[in-house]
């Protein structure tokens, strides 16, 4: 009769922290821009980012080609960055989320293919893990 009263209470715990946890639990990094296809060189896209780590300073948001292994792989000169507020929402400094395109990267052009360029972030405390990544079609 304990055996069945131990799993009974087992199984009413996880049931409360299953309810109740769910809210808790963090929300799904997300990366949103106004334009992901057909864009040019020149053009200005805005981007948002939620879901981050509450408080995370240091994010950075910029083109980058589809590969990144370094900061020659990204254009530093048109990046953006910012920190997450306590909800996790990405804050740029300076206020706004505009990001110009460039036509190419570190040697690759963006025009080539689909997805040769990027959007990408990134916390500097850690800038070798690309947190988001959306790639983007020129043309």
């Amino acid at each position: 009769m304990q055996l069945i009263g131990t799993r009974l209470g087992i199984l009413a715990g996880l049931s409360v922290a299953t309810l109740f946890g769910a809210g808790l639990a963090a929300a799904t990094p997300a990366l949103q821009l106004s334009q992901t296809t057909g864009v040019s060189a020149g053009q200005t896209i805005s981007a948002t980012v939620d879901g981050l780590g509450a408080g995370l300073g240091s994010v950075a948001v910029g083109q980058c080609k589809a590969q990144v292994a370094g900061p020659a792989d990204c254009n530093l000169a048109g990046s953006l960055l910012g920190k997450a507020d306590e909800q996790g929402r990405w804050q740029p400094n300076g206020g706004s989320g505009a990001i110009t395109l460039v036509g190419s990267i570190g040697g690759v052009d963006c025009a080539a293919s689909a997805g040769a360029c990027i959007i990408a972030v990134t916390s500097l405390n850690d800038p070798t893990n690309i947190l988001l990544a959306t790639p983007l079609t020129f043309g």
